[in-house]
């Protein structure tokens, strides 16, 4: 459990020392604000019963928050819904925000026969964004989520596929 919860702190604030650093005080002068949304889906959680969407706004060059919600309509031990957003800081300096990321979130899993089992949630996620061309990328991300009723911490691992409208 301490193990759990001291690896869960390492990985929510090791993104603070870059945001912070001197050397990413001034983001790249040709920053473009015409990308400032994207929408993404996991398209292998339809066929597990889950509909999921996550929509991501750009701060700057490098900061974004993002909103993650996911929908369980099949039976299963899975939170019926879950909710967490967060922001997120891009180790890249390119105008689109793109590359190596880390974050963290705040979030709450609702289970709808057993309220005692939903729980509000933190956790953190690194991941690296892949543009295919102006519209279309592939995130995939690395995840660990404390949910904190339970003493156990969930890592996760999944790939998302994006568009920039």
């Amino acid at each position: 459990m301490r193990n759990s919860i001291r690896l869960l702190i390492i990985v929510l604030i090791l993104p603070i020392n870059f945001i912070w650093s001197k050397d990413n005080a001034n983001p790249t002068s040709d920053y473009q604000r015409e990308k400032t949304i994207s929408l993404a889906i996991n398209p292998l959680k339809p066929f597990l019963g889950l509909i999921n969407l996550e929509f991501e706004y750009q701060l700057s060059p490098q900061i974004s928050v993002h909103i993650f919600v996911e929908y369980l309509f099949k039976e299963s031990d899975h939170p019926d819904f879950v909710l967490y957003m967060g922001p997120r800081y891009y180790y890249s300096r390119y105008s689109n925000v793109s590359g190596l990321y880390s974050g963290f979130n705040l979030g709450y899993f609702h289970f709808k026969g057993n309220i005692k089992k939903s729980t509000l949630t933190i956790g953190g996620e690194s991941g690296y964004k892949i543009l295919v061309n102006d519209l279309f990328y592939i995130l995939p991300r690395g995840l660990i989520t404390y949910p904190i009723r339970t003493p156990k911490v969930l890592p996760g691992f999944e790939c998302l596929g994006g568009i920039n409208p």
